[in-house]
């Protein structure tokens, strides 16, 4: 995982609601390293869950040309639109002093630098193998007799001096150096014409930049002759960022193991070999472990407090843990910490870690929430892949710097109108179901904006009993019935009148007015809600039952039918007499 470890691009909102598999998260790198061989089995995992988008690679360059693509307004002004890349260097202060927008910088795996060795072959020379002593000649017949060789199956120690002399100059013979001798205490077998080199590793300018600052550590002056001697002013010569450089071109892991391995390359040149490369680790055990019949070995390096340590996953691990410093541990990092006099004994000098970068603005929500699906599972479900592949897990301090800073992110890209930060006590909809999240952890996600339901409540009242007036005018005293005008209401007429609920009599004002009487009487409901207009009813023939006339009118009433009786009474009186 050096370098570029990860190079992802060209994020695609496509329909999460039609749930499709068919545009997974697709973890292409620009490098053959720790990510592609997890490639595979990581899109795998993916694809199970509906994603939001694709991911491509569009590059084919290392660190700095990534980065530049990144970096908004910047590789000439023009923005080629990458949405985050995955590096082994993360963005300077004056790369982000000079960028348009924020970036968000999530530590999500561990890496380091391997020197990987080829064991010597030609000119008789098989292996790594040893001999007791030298070989002795019978003065009598010339016959020589020699310890007997044996196969060296220890770990390989090398000195600063030797191996900068093998990525400086051609024509150093390793199996024959006394300091090397020494160092693994063994008289290897050494043959003519048998030389060892770095793989085109002759321009220190070319040297990745971990292992650059391993010489400066150990080898100042012999790297300032070689600048000297190269007419290279250190001052103008660009950092490399990219680990990988073979010549004139930028190989990679692929490239260099095909030439320590004497294989061809994928072009279909013969390699050039060479005897000695620098590999990312992950990559270097897995050529180990497929090339068993050449017999390559990882160097065991001095580290800053003099120990020869390998690139296992404890003295890796150790070398990370030195480079944190107290306070924020992602931002105070300290790459190949264990070149440091006071770093533990145990720790391997070369190691960094790999950086999400991804800017903190501008993704929208759909690409916030997946980017940082991505770092939860390379810091969480990820990590016991690469551990399998001989990477060493993150430190928990770091991991659990790498969740906040991907909850920073969804929160600083939640801005899109409808859209709200919220939480989740899962990893979302778009995480392999490998990813599962410590206990009691929650995430932030950005959401729709739920819309408000609208609830319409309508009450139904039960029609109100509607009440009949009669409106009559009573009979005068000199008015015969007839002459009687009657004003009723159309209900009143189309049922048998009914007998009274209720009753108030009001005297009408005015002199002459005759009295008005109100009668109130229960009906049924009508048949809709708008009351009929006030029509001339039928004159009914005989109105006296349906009205009570007043107690004055039935005292004249009697009153004249007692005198009618009795002016009756009188006249046939007159008549018998």
């Amino acid at each position: 995982m050096l370098g570029v470890a990860l190079v992802l691009s060209g994020l695609v909102v496509v329909d999460t609601a039609s749930a499709q598999t068919t545009n997974p998260i697709e973890l292409n790198s620009t490098w053959t390293d720790a990510f592609t061989l997890l490639e595979s089995q990581w899109i795998d995992q993916f694809g199970e869950a509906p994603q939001p988008m694709s991911v491509s690679n569009v590059l084919a360059t290392g660190d700095q040309f990534a980065k530049r693509n990144l970096l908004a307004g910047d590789d000439g002004g023009k923005k080629v639109g990458l949405d985050f890349i995955v590096s082994g260097t993360r963005l300077t202060a004056a790369e982000l002093s000079t960028a348009k927008v924020g970036y968000t910088q999530i530590p999500v795996a561990i890496s380091s630098l391997a020197i990987t060795l080829r064991a010597p072959s030609g000119a008789g020379a098989q292996g790594w193998r040893t001999r007791d002593g030298v070989c002795t000649e019978d003065p009598v017949t010339g016959e020589q007799t020699c310890p007997k060789s044996e196969p060296y199956t220890l770990p390989l120690k090398l000195n600063p001096d030797a191996l900068f002399k093998l990525y400086t100059g051609e024509g150093f013979e390793l199996m024959a150096d006394p300091a090397f001798r020494a160092d693994n205490n063994a008289t290897f077998e050494a043959r003519a014409g048998v030389f060892s080199a770095a793989i085109g590793r002759i321009d220190p300018g070319a040297i990745p930049k971990n292992l650059r600052a391993y010489f400066q550590t150990f080898t100042p002056a012999g790297v300032a002759v070689v600048y000297q001697n190269l007419k290279i002013d250190p001052a103008l010569l660009r950092p490399e960022e990219w680990p990988f450089l073979s010549k004139a071109t930028r190989s990679n892991n692929a490239s260099l193991v095909n030439a320590l391995v004497q294989s061809n390359t994928p072009d279909g040149a013969v390699a050039a070999g060479g005897m000695i490369g620098d590999l990312d680790t992950v990559n270097a055990l897995a050529a180990i472990a497929r090339f068993p019949s050449v017999d390559l070995r990882n160097a065991q390096l001095k580290n800053g407090a003099g120990s020869f340590v390998g690139p296992t996953k404890d003295a890796v691990l150790a070398g990370i843990n030195a480079g944190l410093r107290s306070g924020a541990p992602d931002a105070t990092f300290v790459e190949n910490a264990g070149l440091d006099t006071g770093s533990p004994s145990g720790a391997y000098p070369l190691t960094w870690l790999e950086w999400l970068i991804v800017p903190s603005t501008g993704l929208g929500a759909d690409k916030a929430n997946s980017v940082a699906t991505i770092a939860r599972f390379i810091v969480l479900a990820g990590q016991a892949d690469l551990e399998a592949a001989g990477a060493p897990r993150l430190p928990s301090a770091l991991v659990t710097s790498a969740l906040k800073s991907a909850d920073d992110l969804v929160r600083s890209n939640c801005t899109t109108a409808g859209y709200r930060v919220g939480t989740r006590t899962d990893a979302g909809p778009s995480a392999p179901s490998t990813l599962v999240l410590p206990a009691n952890t929650t995430i932030a996600w950005c959401e729709k904006i739920p819309v408000a339901a609208t609830t319409t409540t309508t009450t139904t009242q039960p029609p109100a009993t509607p009440t009949t007036t009669a409106v009559m005018t009573t009979i005068a005293p000199d008015q015969s019935d007839d002459d009687v005008p009657v004003r009723l209401l159309p209900a009143m007429i189309a049922r048998a009148i009914a007998p009274p609920v209720s009753t108030t009599t009001t005297p009408t004002d005015g002199a002459n007015a005759a009295p008005t009487t109100t009668i109130s009487v229960a009906g049924p409901a009508p048949s809709t809600p708008t009351a009929a207009p006030i029509e001339e009813a039928v004159v009914l023939p005989d109105a006296v039952p349906v009205v009570e006339r007043a107690q004055f009118d039935r005292v004249t009433t009697m009153g004249m039918g007692g005198a009618c009786l009795f002016g009756a009474a009188r006249r046939y009186k007159r008549k018998l007499a």
